[in-house]
């Protein structure tokens, strides 16, 4: 369900893009939308819920992603056996967090735009 035309009209509401808007830490108003695989958590697809949509090698050798907004529209509700896991604040830490995975990122990450977070995002973390 790539490029759907439901995700397309939702990328389209003025309110969301106010919200990705003022949340860019760059400040930039012109934004591009990289719309994402529609997902269904019950159909038994294996895609994980702790995910990072970033490239950490490029983003902590080069700050590529540095000023990204993630966002996610859900048409249905959510529980906590079948949604993407939202940590409130992280952005506040996160150049701190991804410098104390310095060895796990040159190690295991390869160089891919989402990132499985099982296993780098520990206990200790939360």
């Amino acid at each position: 369900m790539y490029h759907s035309g439901a995700q397309q009209l939702m990328y389209q509401d003025p309110i969301l893009w106010a919200l990705t808007a003022a949340a860019c830490a760059d400040k930039h108003w012109r934004l591009i939308a990289y719309l994402y695989n529609a997902k269904n958590g019950t159909a038994g697809q294996k895609t994980g819920f702790l995910h990072l949509d970033l490239d950490l090698k490029h983003h902590q050798n080069q700050g590529l992603g540095k000023n990204m907004v993630q966002s996610t529209v859900s048409l249905t509700d959510e529980n906590d056996k079948g949604c993407t896991l939202v940590i409130p604040g992280f952005h506040r830490v996160f150049q701190e967090w991804v410098k104390t995975k310095q060895g796990m990122i040159n190690s295991r990450v390869s160089h891919r735009c989402t990132t499985d977070m099982k296993g780098m995002y520990t206990a200790e973390d939360k």
